[in-house]
């Protein structure tokens, strides 16, 4: 029996760090990352478009912030589950 799999679009304004984390996470066979964003705009537009699982998002992220950016997520997928990352 097969797992189900994920859909996950990271977002986060450290380029390097949202690529590297994208292409670790999309190795998996049960994970899926249907797309990488660095603002807000950006995750927005792919949530939207994808109807992510799960939305892998930098709580300092350009654009948004970390009240603003997962409520308008919620408003556009809301089925989307928001995990804040903040170092």
């Amino acid at each position: 029996m097969s797992r189900p799999v994920v859909g996950l679009v990271v977002a986060d304004h450290q380029r390097a760090f949202a690529e590297g984390l994208a292409i670790i996470l999309d190795g998996h066979d049960d994970l899926a990352v249907l797309g990488v964003a660095h603002d807000a705009p950006q995750t927005l537009k792919l949530a939207a478009a994808h109807r992510p699982d799960v939305l892998l998002l930098d709580a300092e992220l350009p654009g948004g912030g970390p009240v603003r950016t997962p409520a308008a997520v919620r408003a556009a997928s809301p089925a989307t589950r928001v995990l804040l990352m903040a170092a």
